[in-house]
């Protein structure tokens, strides 16, 4: 009796040893994979400005000013002047929408510039979406004085895409920051598209980062825009941490 009893034991403990032992739970904490299908290529909208003939220099810093925001800003297919269809382009001429919508644009601008005095100039922007018919979605005309061309040209950009997107954009701020300058570290002001970079802080102090100073006001960029001041937070020669005043 005893001897059929060791015997049992024994072959059940063989087979406990010969079986796998048991899987650890799994960690909830691991995010598993998610498997996600790609419906096709991003669709970019093709928009087209149309040329301009004018040789004012007004004219053609306001069309490239809004160009380039609209080429930087990554939504858009910006269609290249060379497939421009024939036409007449002048401040007052008429948008040719069906000729435009042959070259497959679905956007079309309409920049322009003139003298209208001495000391003032007439900006136009136009904006049609020709999915949304003839009308245009954005249309103004202003007067100002010659050196607002380039801030003005910023702000057509931002009503332009707040047009078109339902969001305006911010082409007409400004960047305040600290970097390398020449063998030093100042604090640096330049205009949204990378424009007038200007340092701003005493070329001797090593400048850490900008702090605004509320209330007050910055000299003007060469875009006509005033700006918070702020002070610049350096270290001097003497190692002590000090505020210099970028006003």
């Amino acid at each position: 009796m005893r001897l059929a009893i060791f015997f049992s034991a024994l072959l059940l403990a063989r087979a406990a040893f010969g079986q796998a032992p048991p899987a650890p739970p799994k960690d909830k904490t691991v995010l598993g994979e998610i498997p996600v299908a790609l419906s096709g290529a991003e669709h970019f909208i093709k928009l087209a400005i149309l040329p301009s003939l004018s040789p004012d220099m007004e004219d053609v810093v306001l069309r490239g000013v809004v160009r380039r925001d609209l080429e930087i800003s990554g939504m858009f297919d910006v269609i290249p002047d060379s497939k421009a269809p024939a036409g007449m382009y002048g401040f007052d001429d008429p948008v040719d929408i069906p000729a435009w919508k042959k070259i497959g644009a679905e956007v079309v601008v309409k920049l322009a510039a003139r003298k209208k005095d001495a000391k003032n100039v007439e900006v136009l922007g136009l904006a049609y979406f020709l999915t949304h018919g003839q009308d245009p979605v954005y249309q103004k005309k202003l007067v100002v004085p010659p050196d607002k061309i380039r801030v003005t040209a910023h702000r057509i950009t931002d009503a332009l895409l707040g047009a078109l997107t339902g969001r305006d954009g911010s082409f007409a701020s400004h960047m305040t920051y600290a970097a390398q300058w020449g063998r030093g570290r100042r604090v640096l002001t330049m205009d949204a598209d990378g424009h007038d970079l200007t340092p701003r802080s005493p070329e001797g102090d090593t400048s850490i980062a900008p702090s605004p100073i509320e209330g007050t006001k910055a000299p003007s960029t060469s875009s006509g825009e005033r700006t918070p001041s702020f002070r610049a937070i350096a270290a001097t020669a003497s190692g002590v941490t000090s505020s210099v005043s970028c006003a």
